[in-house]
């Protein structure tokens, strides 16, 4: 009696440390949630704004590339719907450096002009791990037409960042 129930202990265990380990892969390759408040329009200031963005981040293998898909609005009523890719570096397993870049589709209702709809997005972001499967950080994004349309002012945003694994 005391045997099986020594084999079920054991078990159990070991399912457990099953489940727990790959409920770590999965965070570790998995899905993150990046909530941002950004200032828009930081350099040239011809019609600066406040920015949101929401951006579905995804782990594609295990040397920390990823692609996301995400929606930027503006507070004079831009938007702009991407997908891209960034590649995570990692320092001192708390501070990361992700670089990423996304095309995407940009409509300016009452914001800044831009000359094109489609308008390519370049970002470099610190962020620092946090308790749990978090992340805080800074960025700054060029967002530009790559000289397809007539004009390419171009438009910067700083950001904060708040990340979450899912």
């Amino acid at each position: 009696m005391q045997f099986k129930a020594l084999i079920s202990n054991i078990v159990i265990l070991l399912l457990v440390t099953l489940i727990n380990l790959q409920a770590q892969n999965q965070r570790e390759s998995g899905f993150s949630l990046a909530l941002t408040h950004a200032a828009f329009d930081v350099l040239q200031q011809t019609q600066p704004s406040v920015e949101k963005r929401i951006e579905l981040r995804k782990d594609i293998s295990n040397n920390d590339f990823g692609q996301f898909a995400g929606i930027m609005f503006t507070g004079h009523g831009a938007s702009h719907f991407y997908t891209g890719v960034y590649y995570n570096f990692y320092f001192y397993d708390i501070i990361v450096i992700t670089p990423s870049f996304a095309p995407g589709l940009y409509f300016e209702n009452n914001s800044k002009k831009l000359f094109y709809p489609i308008e390519f997005r370049s970002q470099i972001e610190v962020s620092v791990k946090l308790v749990g499967n978090t992340r805080v950080g800074f960025s700054f994004n060029h967002i530009s037409n790559a000289g397809l349309g007539d004009e390419n002012p171009g438009v910067e945003s700083f950001a904060v960042t708040y990340i979450i694994s899912l």
